[in-house]
């Protein structure tokens, strides 16, 4: 008996032993996997009036409903929309369920006169300026092919130089709440936060939910986060060019079909319009190209989702990235050219420029006030009436996409493979 006392004890100790060295065995499996880049807080902009900046910004978050937006004095005959067949820029004075069109004030797709003057005039003496592309998968792959059309370009301003800090998996939500890793690591573009001037930002929520109003609501609040971030990660930024989703086809997954990839283009829109009538602060904002054509064929997505763009969209997106930024001053060696291709350098800008007052955003679309100077807007022609404005229909060739079909399904470990 006594015996059996000794071994069932020693059968104990060892049981506990070997459970101990399990438990290290398996916590140094588990600290062996990589982890995802945590947040990586930023000093603010002394400049920047938020004093939340670097973290989440305090609630509540300043929102408006476009529904409550008055349609333009003295409009008549116009016509209310309630499907996503009109790009925004084509809807002018005529409205989407209630809400007016127009990229900018007042269903115009003109930039008010003297707002963008200063920033352009500082630009084109700047011997080196680096454009960041910040946003999710269709925004590095779209980059990419502007890139590679821009290369050994004569007619770019030489002091040009495009950076891709697209993030595939990076939908919209991951770029709200503060500065984040997704905006300072830039150890892939060979750059610093310091030497950006210029953002091209282009992203999308990820498997959208709700009717108009409160998406709407939703997509505004975290791209005012968006913004409010951007100006702090960047303290040397002059210039936020916006661009929001390409068309989606009826057969597009949920990662971003319509209505949605045509409705979170006015919260876009009425980020810019606020940013003009100063009730938000930063550098000034303008429209990008706008992507969204109904008349974009199937062959333009790729057959897994609907939402990634095929090689022969990715060149007719790039094309019309190229022809839009071919109209800025600025980006061209001389005079606004109407076609394409340049040679980035790859020196260093460290030019100052200081952010005006903010204040909390309100209706964004009251204050007339516009003549028609910068940017021509490259819109896709639509062949529902009414058409606002001549738009670039974007011409296909062959180009090489990336990544390849199959990335996203390998990458799923990313927040959503967008």
């Amino acid at each position: 008996m006594k015996r059996f006392t000794i071994i069932l004890i020693i059968f104990f100790v060892l049981l506990l032993v070997f459970s101990g060295l399990g438990n290290i065995e398996i916590s140094t499996a588990q600290s062996s996997y990589p982890s995802l880049p945590t947040n990586t807080p930023i000093e603010p902009v002394s400049t920047f009036p938020n004093p939340a900046i670097g973290t989440a910004l305090p609630e509540p978050m300043p929102t408006f409903s476009p529904i409550d937006q008055p349609p333009v004095e003295n409009s008549t005959n116009t016509i209310d929309y309630d499907t996503p067949d009109i790009p925004i820029p084509d809807l002018g004075n005529n409205t989407y369920k209630g809400v007016i069109g127009g990229l900018y004030l007042n269903g115009s797709n003109n930039v008010p006169s003297g707002y963008i003057d200063d920033v352009f005039a500082e630009l084109q003496n700047d011997n080196n300026i680096h454009i960041l592309c910040n946003g999710m998968s269709n925004m590095q792959h779209t980059c990419n092919n502007f890139i590679g059309k821009t290369n050994n370009n004569t007619g770019i301003n030489p002091a040009v130089s495009i950076h891709n800090n697209g993030r595939p998996g990076r939908a919209q939500q991951a770029w709200d709440g503060g500065v984040n890793y997704l905006y300072t690591d830039l150890k892939r573009t060979g750059i610093t936060p310091s030497q950006v001037d210029v953002i091209i930002y282009f992203n999308a929520w990820g498997r959208p939910s709700g009717d108009f109003e409160s998406h709407y609501n939703e997509m505004y609040a975290s791209l005012l986060q968006t913004i409010n971030s951007t100006n702090a990660a960047y303290p040397n930024l002059k210039l936020i060019y916006v661009v929001s989703r390409e068309f989606a086809p009826p057969w597009a997954v949920d990662l971003n079909p319509n209505p949605y990839a045509y409705e979170e283009g006015f919260a876009f829109r009425d980020i810019v319009i606020n940013r003009i009538q100063e009730n938000i602060g930063g550098v000034p904002i303008l429209w990008g190209a706008y992507q969204y054509d109904p008349s974009w064929p199937d062959s333009y997505f790729r057959e897994s989702d609907g939402v990634h763009l095929s090689d022969e969209g990715l060149d007719a997106a790039g094309q019309l990235w190229l022809d839009f930024f071919m109209t800025q001053s600025w980006f061209v060696d001389g005079n606004p050219l109407p076609t394409s291709t340049p040679q980035p350098t790859e020196t260093v800008v460290l030019t100052n420029t200081p952010l005006s007052p903010t204040t909390t955003p309100i209706n964004p679309t009251n204050t007339p006030s516009i003549v028609a100077t910068l940017p021509p807007t490259n819109t896709p022609q639509s062949t529902t009436e009414p058409t606002i404005q001549p738009t670039i229909q974007p011409t296909a060739t062959s180009s090489g996409g990336w990544p390849p079909p199959d990335w996203c399904d390998t990458h799923m470990f990313l927040r959503i493979c967008q």
